[in-house]
């Protein structure tokens, strides 16, 4: 019997899902639908947890039954996220930890903070034994005297919160796992792309999102509000389009069509909103200098990623110089196949706006928590 997984990317603006069937050892996941809804921008948490729900009821007609995992990957405009540290209680003359053990404390950890409704939903990203960073097996073979989870985690406000609980109500208790976007893509960027140290930039339609990825973990993330949306106004304010024909312009002229000189002409209608989402992207880098130098590896990914004046922006050393030890960046444009050597899924996962989508299925097939232990 053939295995269905789900995989839903919500965001304010958009929502992305994707059912495929779970391949064999080595061969491609077969995508069984793809299935998009937009929505009016800053439309709210309540609604788009409404119209996830609708894919979810879409999804058990198409399957005619339930899927054997929904992974759900929430963006930045709907979770709040934050880096954490967690500590573990040391028992004086307990014995070495195993992976076991310490997978069942992060479990007592998550249950006590989604207790108290301090987090909706968290993942460990790295571990730290007497005050160092540490590996499972360091912990297992040494003296441990204190312990801690770094963790990524995310919460939602009171309303959102419970619109998505609801939404686990859906045949008496749909089984729905929870991640945030951000860590899904640096967890893909790094297991995908061979790459340990990088800044991913996200470009959405309402904002921009900075992840720093260092020793193949989150290290520092920056959220602002400058994105599409704001190019998409200046065009719309100019040509008297509406939004989705101003973001189609953006998108045409991307791939070089339209009339000789118009993309200039769009340069000059969105100068002003690049300017702006230039200040805010230097003042968040700003936010990420205590970090270390940088290592000039660059992932570009979303709409935004089409926007010639952004790409060709982070494609120079101007905003590099301070903050690493190369004089320019690597700037790699991260569209969905990036995460599968190229393929596309059967033309399923295409573009950059379908990234995140990519990444989650990438997760759901290949994720291995940091308790993971070989003992061979």
């Amino acid at each position: 019997k053939p295995k269905f997984r789900l995989m839903l990317d919500v965001d304010s603006h958009a929502i992305r899902a994707l059912i495929f069937e779970v391949p064999r050892s080595g061969e491609v996941p077969k995508v069984i639908k793809k299935m998009a809804v937009q929505l009016r921008l800053a439309s709210g948490g309540v609604r788009t947890v409404a119209k996830m729900r609708e894919l979810l009821l879409a999804t058990l007609k198409i399957l005619e039954r339930v899927p054997d995992q929904v992974i759900v990957g929430v963006g930045p405009s709907i979770a709040e996220y934050a880096l954490q540290q967690w500590s573990v209680p040391i028992i004086p003359g307990k014995k070495p930890f195993s992976s076991k053990d310490l997978e069942d404390q992060f479990e007592e950890l998550l249950r006590m903070h989604k207790g108290a409704g301090e987090v909706a939903s968290a993942v460990p990203i790295s571990l730290k034994a007497n005050g160092y960073p540490a590996t499972v097996a360091d912990i297992m073979h040494s003296h441990v005297t204190s312990l801690a989870f770094m963790v990524f985690s995310m919460s939602f406000s009171k309303d959102v919160g419970s619109a998505f609980v609801n939404a686990k109500n859906i045949l008496g208790g749909l089984s729905l796992e929870f991640v945030p976007s951000a860590f899904v893509l640096a967890e893909g960027v790094r297991d995908a792309q061979k790459i340990a140290h990088a800044l991913i930039v996200e470009v959405n339609d309402a904002e921009t999102m900075l992840i720093l990825l260092k020793g193949g973990a989150i290290a520092a993330y920056s959220v602002f509000s400058s994105g599409v949306a704001n190019f998409a106004r200046r065009i719309s304010d100019r040509r008297g389009f509406i939004h989705e024909e101003a973001k189609d312009t953006i998108r045409q002229m991307s791939y070089g069509i339209g009339l000789v000189g118009d993309s200039q002409k769009m340069e000059e209608m969105t100068a002003s909103a690049f300017l702006g989402w230039k200040k805010k992207f230097l003042e968040s880098l700003d936010s990420l200098y205590c970090q270390g130098p940088l290592s000039g590896d660059v992932f570009l990914l979303g709409e935004g990623a089409r926007i010639p004046s952004l790409r060709s922006y982070l494609g120079t050393g101007e905003w590099l110089q301070d903050i690493s030890y190369v004089s320019s960046p690597r700037l790699l444009l991260l569209d969905a196949p990036s995460f599968f050597e190229g393929r596309s899924l059967g033309g399923a996962l295409e573009g950059l706006e379908d990234a995140r989508l990519a990444a989650l299925v990438h997760y759901s097939l290949f994720h291995k928590p940091i308790f993971w232990y070989n003992e061979d």
